[in-house]
């Protein structure tokens, strides 16, 4: 495997690998990363779809990429996903996958436009006092100290939720190349032959609906695992029942699949740095179904645009400021799923303290029901509090989710504790999703998990073909003079807040670069 940039590779075709006729492949998974190997073995690994085989434990695909309404419960949307223009590695397999809505268009087709026509961005970012607009009023309002240190970072959105846009488009590729799907079946454990400087999966250990199961392996035989996971152990309330906080590792999941697997070489990572204090990674979200039209008026005056337009609603998320929890809501394109009653808004709420009273509910989140989280919500909207009771019970449905690791990849650790996506001396394995360790691309995006399944592919069929590098973002001054100057709200560098000698110096700079490309530079990204 390489990388590559530019188009010179990136619209080649590359030939068959040698020998790929006679392998099959085993995917553990069906989140992103899961699926884009998937892809990428039928797509240019030219493998035979029905050798390949895709372990689900789940009835339904999508691993945190989800999107469902529950009968008798309700909408769920346990997350969101933004995407960027440079996600490479996504844009380079979407451009392939048909859409499944417009025939004769691919997925990356229909997300372009979208985001061309209907650009994403926010009118009201936060709200303190009750939905009153915190006034940001469009500027960073940051120090020029932090400037210096974050970057600009541009959203886009899909046009329904992202297991309809993106994971059901995905499947029905696969399906339609003989891809087999095996739902319902947990893989327990992979067990390895380990030998200096060769390792081999040699048998993959099965729960199926009929009991234990063992598929044996050869070295023509490839295996990709997608070890941990960020929504294992979630959980589902509803309107008026608390979402339970299981945080009990049981066999069947990543997480202690991933421990059986460690627990065999110190090259498969260390799955404990990242799940051992669920207290440190959980976080709470809510999906709110509004069911008439008595919301809808306190939401429109905060993001100052009408949610049943089919357009950009909020363009992001709206913190509440001075909120207990750290609540924060965002309502996307509305329908968010193709069922959806076109007079139902669909918001998705989130708190990042879930064992903190609430404000007007006076209870930490986790212990509220659906009713309760969407009352603590009504109340920050600035709904009357005489009317918040009602119009949570009888004008929205609220189902809350608590996810006890979805913050585990942020935990504190060494670069050897992701196993890389293809160990040293691996022969017929890799490590795909959030868990693996691959080089300078940033977790918690959808790209991260979709560059692992391509490398992965790439690697162990030796697929002639770079695989797309990551955006040099950090290394092109272009994208750090823009980054810069939008961080400090559009001033120039001579505003900045200078002593006396740095003014002087400054100015003697920009003097010696008069009549040269660097101030052309300059002037024309408004750094002076």
């Amino acid at each position: 495997m390489y990388y590559s940039s530019g188009n010179y590779e990136a619209f080649a075709r590359p030939q068959k690998p040698e020998g790929v006729d006679r392998k099959s492949a085993y995917i553990i998974g069906t989140g992103l990363a899961a699926l884009t190997a998937a892809c990428y073995l039928v797509r240019d690994g030219q493998m035979k779809g029905e050798r390949v085989h895709i372990f689900e434990k789940d009835p339904t695909p999508g691993g945190a990429c989800d999107g469902w309404k529950f009968e008798n419960v309700g909408y769920v949307m346990r997350g969101g996903r933004e995407m960027d223009n440079h996600f490479e590695v996504m844009w380079d397999l979407f451009h392939s996958i048909p859409s499944i809505e417009t025939e004769g268009v691919s997925v990356l087709d229909e997300y372009y436009w979208l985001n061309k026509k209907d650009p994403n961005y926010s009118l009201c970012r936060a709200t303190v006092d009750r939905g009153q607009d915190a006034h940001t009023d469009g500027q960073f309002a940051v120090s020029d100290k932090a400037a210096m240190e974050i970057m600009k970072l541009a959203l886009r959105f899909t046009r329904y939720n992202q297991y309809e846009s993106m994971i059901l488009p995905m499947v029905k590729y696969l399906e339609d190349h003989g891809v087999q799907f095996h739902y319902n079946t947990k893989v327990v454990n992979v067990e390895f032959d380990i030998r200096p400087e060769r390792k081999l999966a040699k048998r993959i250990e099965l729960l199926r609906e009929g009991g234990q199961d063992f598929v044996d392996l050869t070295e023509d035989d490839l295996v990709f695992i997608t070890n941990g996971g960020c929504v294992e152990n979630s959980s589902m309330g509803s309107q008026n029942t608390p979402a339970p906080y299981n945080t009990e590792i049981k066999p069947g999941g990543g997480w202690d699949m991933w421990r059986k697997i460690a627990a065999q070489d110190p090259a498969f990572g260390n799955p404990d740095k990242f799940c051992y204090d669920p207290e440190q990674t959980n976080w709470m979200s809510a999906t709110v179904e509004t069911l008439d039209q008595r919301i809808i008026p306190y939401i429109t005056k905060i993001c100052k645009r009408d949610p049943f337009s089919g357009g950009v609603v909020t363009g992001g998320i709206v913190t509440v400021k001075d909120s207990s929890w750290l609540l924060s809501w965002t309502i996307n394109r509305q329908p968010q799923f193709r069922a959806q009653p076109k007079d139902h808004c669909l918001v998705w709420v989130y708190a990042l303290f879930s064992d903190v009273p609430g404000d007007y509910v006076k209870k930490p989140m986790r212990e509220c029901t659906g009713k309760e989280i969407c009352m603590e919500w009504l109340y920050h909207l600035g709904v009357p509090e005489d009317q918040i009771e009602e119009l949570a019970s009888t004008s929205a449905n609220t189902v809350p989710v608590m996810m006890p690791y979805i913050d585990a990849f942020f935990m504190p650790r060494s670069d050897t504790d992701r196993p890389k996506v293809v160990p040293d001396g691996a022969v017929n394995f890799a490590f795909v999703g959030q868990f693996a360790e691959t080089a300078r691309d940033t977790i918690f995006t959808t790209e991260y998990s979709m560059r692992t399944g391509m490398e992965a592919v790439y690697t162990l069929l030796n697929v002639d073909r770079g695989v797309p590098e990551v955006w040099g973002s950090t290394y092109d001054v272009r994208d750090l003079l823009d980054a810069t100057v939008k961080l400090r709200d559009g001033k120039a560098i001579t505003e900045m807040d200078l002593g006396l000698k740095e003014k002087l110096v400054l100015h003697e700079a920009l003097k010696k670069l008069a009549g040269t490309d660097i101030e052309k530079l300059l002037k024309a990204y408004r750094v002076i």
